[in-house]
């Protein structure tokens, strides 16, 4: 079950815009985090929980 190199570019590029996009979800998530923290009231255990409860969602997909 060789692949033809077109279609292994096509995985790769598949699989890394999958990555950006899971990186860029958290980019932007972890540093807006310590004003929802300011504002909900939660500790740094907390947030640390949240922002490692993200990262395992993201490994899932």
């Amino acid at each position: 079950m060789k692949k033809t190199i077109k279609e292994q570019k096509l995985v790769l590029i598949i699989l890394l815009s999958n990555i950006f996009i899971a990186f860029l979800g958290i980019g932007l998530i972890v540093p807006v985090m310590p004003s929802f923290m300011n504002i909900m009231h939660l500790s740094g255990k907390t947030m640390g929980y949240l922002v490692q409860l993200t990262g395992a969602f993201v490994e899932e997909q």
